[in-house]
């Protein structure tokens, strides 16, 4: 076949991709070849790999269209199911990621690499990867990723039974779209919304969870798209509905369902597993073993076996007709699916006793009794553990949600302070101009006094002088006083590095630990010698408060020379939440009101 020449951007060049482009694709960005390269793959075209070459070759030179190249094959490998080489294309991603300084490509990789484990079921390892992503995304500044982290996160925690974690996460990618009109559709508003009432109904909070579906669904019909989370919302409804015994409403919902289920076959699972308790309350067998039949249809087109779900909605079927060979049976097959699950374990074991009992084996059901026992005991130990694991979780969100609102008030406050010290400049020029025409009024009227003039502008460059030999001064202590501080924090690590070395040898680990206290207490100590140098700030300090420990006296000083709780916790070897304490304790003893600083009353102290 001949080579065809075509032009991409500036490049003119020869391709073998056959007839696929046309004479109107002479020239197009790389998004034209990328949805060719995506069409392609969907059709299982051979030109796939022609225009996957195409593209590397023409836009791999620029990051950011390597960085979309990756994104779309990502996209491509995971909807397509080929689960083969998704690790090939995610560590070609890496790459780019490790050698990039864009902290928006290093975001996205990390998102694409939570995508891969969430939808490969490591729920655990996908966490890892998002939280990663959202460090990057945040540094970005990158508001639209961010949600979509905060979004995936939350779909990670619903599915590891953290409600109370995912339900934190969807109020924050609420309260993100919130922020921004623009950001999100009003379709993905509803599906949050949505997300967030599954938290409730996950916790038994079953009015309002149902209250939130409504809202939904409310949402859903005022918006063109609005057919996605309408559908959810019904599911959701439907299975509050048959939690609640209310198989009347819950039948009506199904029939408004049903209109949708034909664009949305691909949540025929959880359409299934909604309506099979439906009918199974209103006792309709027929209705729900045909709806079995039709999720048993369904599962063994797309894969090769059942699913655990599929196998306990059938043990719950032949329950309830009392074909309790059949629950047996079907127990049997979902053990092997449910070895990871604690809860699932507990459910099989209390269906295999309803079984038994159906059968009238009283001995192997009260064996099965002991059976249950245990489990009941490993699901309240791993319930356990996952609320620790949950509480962290929340903790960690909490964290970064002070720590981002804290570097948005040190942002304005840095930009209250430039304003104010523009202001001030213009102040103080204006100053000068005044006083340079006073001082030329001044000549010009007091000609005879040039003397007591020139004395004057002389104390005036003296005082200048002093200032600044005063501000160098202070900088000398304060740096003294920091690096007496980096002094601890280098004392505490050489002594864990003792500890670690000599700890099978407890008389040379005294020894060794002495002559590093020794050290430390001969060399980084600034206290005295600053005291020396200030002694009226030591007379001032202990008249307002005379039982400052030396502790205090140390932070004091620090607080004086005007080091940063950053600072202070660095070099002190301590965290940020002990220095603020140390803050809070030395406010009361010097007994200062809200209103006015600690700094500045201590800066006042030291310049006396």
């Amino acid at each position: 076949m001949p080579l065809q020449s075509w032009s991409f951007g500036q490049t003119e060049i020869d391709t073998p991709c056959g007839n696929s482009l046309s004479e109107q694709d002479n020239t197009y960005s790389p998004s034209r070849l990328l949805e060719l390269l995506q069409q392609a793959e969907k059709t299982g075209s051979p030109e796939a790999e022609c225009y996957d070459s195409l593209y590397r070759s023409l836009f791999f030179p620029s990051d950011s269209l390597q960085y979309e190249y990756h994104k779309a094959r990502l996209r491509m490998v995971l909807y397509s199911g080929k689960t083969e080489v998704i690790e090939g294309v995610l560590d070609e991603y890496k790459s780019l990621a490790d050698k990039t300084n864009s902290v928006q490509i290093k975001g996205g990789y990390w998102l694409s690499r939570g995508n891969a484990y969430f939808a490969n079921g490591e729920k655990s390892l996908a966490e890892s990867a998002y939280r990663k992503a959202i460090v990057f995304f945040d540094q970005a500044e990158d508001q639209r990723r961010l949600y979509l982290v905060y979004s995936n996160l939350s779909m990670v925690y619903l599915y590891s039974k953290k409600y109370e974690a995912a339900y934190q996460y969807l109020l924050l990618s609420q309260q993100l779209a919130g922020k921004t009109e623009t950001l999100i559709s009003e379709q993905e508003k509803a599906v949050v919304l949505n997300n967030i009432g599954l938290t409730y109904l996950r916790r038994d909070m079953y009015q309002v969870a149902d209250s939130i579906f409504t809202e939904v669904r409310e949402k859903a019909s005022a918006i063109e798209d609005g057919a996605y989370p309408m559908v959810l919302s019904l599911i959701n409804q439907i299975e509050v509905a048959g939690l609640q015994e209310d198989w009347e409403r819950g039948e009506a919902l199904l029939e408004e369902l049903d209109l949708y289920m034909e664009e949305f076959n691909y949540l025929l699972p959880a359409y299934t597993e909604a309506a099979f308790r439906i009918y199974l309350g209103k006792q309709q067998y027929a209705r729900a073993e045909y709806v079995l039949d039709s999720l048993r249809r369904y599962e063994l087109n797309k894969r090769t076996s059942l699913s655990y779900d599929f196998y306990f909605m059938k043990i719950e079927y032949h329950l309830a007709l009392n074909q309790p060979d059949q629950a047996l049976a079907a127990i049997d097959l979902a053990e092997g699916l449910a070895r990871e699950d604690a809860q699932s374990r507990v459910a099989l074991s209390e269906s295999r006793v309803k079984a038994l009992l159906l059968k009238g084996d009283a001995g192997l059901a009260s064996i099965e009794m002991r059976e249950l026992g245990r489990r009941h005991n490993a699901f309240r130990h791993l319930s356990k553990q996952l609320r620790v694991e949950e509480m962290a979780a929340i903790y960690e969100l909490e964290t970064f949600k002070n720590q981002r609102d804290q570097a948005e008030r040190v942002a304005q406050a840095a930009e209250l302070r430039a304003t104010l010290l523009e202001r001030n400049r213009l102040y103080l020029g204006a100053a000068l101009l005044f006083a340079i025409a006073a001082l030329i009024t001044l000549g010009m009227l007091l000609r005879s006094n040039q003397k007591r003039v020139a004395e004057a502008r002389a104390k005036a460059q003296a005082a200048r002088k002093h200032s600044e030999q005063l501000d160098k001064q202070l900088k000398v202590q304060r740096q003294n006083a920091l690096q007496s501080g980096i002094g601890a924090a280098q004392l505490k690590n050489n002594a864990m590095d003792a500890i670690e070395r000599y700890e099978s040898n407890p008389s040379l680990l005294k020894r060794k630990l002495s002559v590093l206290i020794h050290d430390y207490t001969e060399k980084t100590d600034f206290v005295e010698p600053f005291l020396l140098s200030y002694p009226g700030f030591f007379k001032s300090l202990s008249e307002k408060a005379p039982d400052l420990t030396k502790t205090q006296l140390r932070y004091a000083i620090l607080i004086a020379l005007g080091a940063s709780t950053m600072e202070i916790a660095s070099t002190q070897g301590v965290s940020e939440k002990a220095v603020n304490m140390a803050r809070y304790r030395l406010k009361n003893k010097l007994e200062l009101d809200n209103e006015l600083g600690l700094e500045p009353y201590l800066r006042h102290l030291l310049l006396e």
